[in-house]
Formats: structure tokens, C-alpha cells, sequence
């Protein structure tokens, strides 16, 4: 049988197939720097997930403030449906000429389009701050939007232990059985939500700020940052690590902090005949990749 998001044959497993990945286990992670348009990406996504489900629809807005978490409900709710439409809304009902507000329960924090039972508790959409209530909901998906950005810093363990307690114990639980997650994040910290979940094996897109050649990839828009900014922000403001985790989604060592030289010892092998290592050095303050790493080589 044939897979259905790629080309693989039907013996292949698709354990490096990054679409059958994200089909299989109902799970994306996004990591984004700011400004690089998160919340859009999943406006967008959020009200064409409604034009294809329909009635079946049950999403939760999620973020790290219920304010927010509304802000971005409301913009959902805009593109569907607007008193004076936007040329955005006259286009959406082109597309999904079937979804029409039910007037009876069109809120800003939680609406339903007309086709969705009444009899079912949850809503079309419904927006949470990640303290907020969505226990005893049955969600057909879960959008995060930054889940996690704490005030006031420095972050604190009590700050990352209650996010992810608040993932692990209650958002985690409201996908129904075909139920997905989709999360966009700024990394902020070593071991924030995203850290975790690209441990646990999320398939993840990194969108750095700052191309291989040290370009930015955000090019051609009045908001984008220029690459005089990023390099300021890297190089004066913000210290190099912070950057490389917030504008290019890598945790790695502070120049001060950095592994120039390759351990004495690493392990004993007598009973292997030849060694050979390759040492890649994090020895310069303009490196893209975290800290020292060897490769070794054994024949026995």
C-alpha cells in the first residue's frame, strides 16, 4: 500500500520521511524567530482547517496569554465571517462558500459555525492561555502559538515546570482520537516546551533568521529585520547564545563558554586494533553550529 503523503513504497517504514512522520504521529513543532509572521502562519492555518472540517471542526487556540490566545480566535473568526467583508473574507468564501456563522454562538474567545451540533460541548474554536480551562474538551486539534514566554525574566524553573506540567497533564489529553497538534515557537530556553518536544521526537521545521552564508531569509517586507539589525542584536545587544536560540533555533555554549580543545582521553579500547577520530572544533564566535563533537572510528 502505497504511502499516502509520499512517494515510498509500501515495504518502506518512512522513519526519515518527514511527512509520513508528521501524518503518523499527528505532530509538528515549528521553531521560528520573532517577527517572522508565527501567529499569521496559524491564523491562516486555523480558518482553512475550519473551511475542510466543517461541522467536525473543534479547535483550541492556545497561547501563553488568554488575551492573546482571544486576539488570535478573533482574527479566525474575521477571515470567516465579517459584516463588511474584507477582500481576505470574500476570497475565504470563495473557497468555503458553506461556512456561515451560527449567530447564536459567535463570541470572541469561543464561536461555532453553523453544521456543528449544539449537542457537542466543544465549540468550532475556542482561545486558552496555558492557565486557562480546556479540560473537558474534545478537540479535533490543538494550535500553540508560543505557548511559552514568561515575564518577568530571568526564567525560572518554577516558570518551566508549570508550562509543561500544564502540557503534559491537561493540553496534551484534549485531542480526540484522530485529534492532532500543531505548535509554533520562539525558543527561549535549553529545556522551554519546544526543547522538549524536539527530544520526544517531534518532527520539526527550524526557520533560522539567518541563512548559511549569513543572510537573512526574510527578505523583500517592510516588517522583516534587516541583516545590520540581527548582526547587532548578535554581536552587542543580546550576547551571541541568546541569539543563536531565539533568531536561529540552536542552543549552543557562549564564546566564553566554548570547548577548544579536544579531551586527552576519551574511552580505552584495547581490544581494537585502530582508532581513528575526527574532532570538529567550536572555536570561533561566528559559528553556527553548538560545541565540540568527534567522530570515532574502530576496526577490531
Amino acid at each position: 500500500t502505497e504511502h499516502p503523503l509520499c512517494e515510498c513504497s509500501g515495504e518502506h517504514v518512512c522513519d526519515a520521511c518527514f511527512n509520513c512522520r508528521v501524518h503518523r504521529q499527528k505532530e509538528i513543532l515549528i521553531i521560528a524567530f520573532p517577527g517572522s509572521g508565527k501567529s499569521a502562519t496559524l491564523i491562516e492555518f486555523a480558518a482553512w482547517v475550519v473551511g475542510r472540517q466543517a461541522g467536525r471542526a473543534s479547535l483550541a487556540f492556545v497561547s501563553y496569554a488568554w488575551e492573546k490566545a482571544k486576539e488570535r480566535t478573533q482574527a479566525v473568526r474575521n477571515i470567516i465571517w465579517e459584516e463588511v467583508p474584507s477582500e481576505e473574507t470574500q476570497r475565504y468564501n470563495m473557497v468555503f462558500p458553506d461556512i456561515k456563522p451560527n449567530n447564536k454562538d459567535w463570541g470572541s474567545d469561543t464561536w461555532r459555525i453553523v453544521g456543528r451540533p449544539p449537542s457537542l460541548p466543544s465549540g468550532t474554536m475556542l482561545a486558552a492561555g496555558y492557565t486557562g480551562a480546556v479540560q473537558g474538551q474534545r478537540l479535533s486539534g490543538a494550535i500553540m502559538d508560543d505557548l511559552f514566554k514568561p515575564e518577568p525574566y530571568p526564567i525560572s524553573p518554577g516558570q518551566l515546570k508549570a508550562v509543561w506540567s500544564f502540557w503534559l497533564n491537561i493540553l496534551r489529553t484534549r485531542p480526540n482520537g484522530t485529534g492532532w497538534r500543531v505548535a509554533i515557537n520562539t525558543r527561549l530556553h535549553e529545556d522551554d516546551p519546544a526543547g522538549r518536544w524536539q527530544r520526544d521526537g517531534w518532527p520539526t521545521l527550524r526557520t533560522p533568521a539567518l541563512d548559511e552564508t549569513g543572510e537573512p531569509v526574510w527578505v523583500g517586507d517592510e516588517d522583516a529585520l534587516t541583516k545590520e539589525a540581527l548582526n547587532k542584536y548578535r554581536e552587542t545587544e543580546g550576547g551571541f547564545a541568546p541569539f543563536m536560540m531565539q533568531y536561529q533555533g540552536l542552543v549552543v555554549a557562549a564564546p566564553e563558554d566554548a570547548q577548544l580543545q579536544p579531551p586527552a582521553l576519551v574511552f580505552k579500547a584495547p581490544q581494537l586494533s585502530t582508532i581513528i577520530q575526527v574532532w570538529d572544533l567550536a572555536e570561533t564566535i561566528a559559528r553556527t553550529s553548538s560545541e565540540t563533537a568527534c567522530v570515532t572510528m574502530a576496526k577490531g
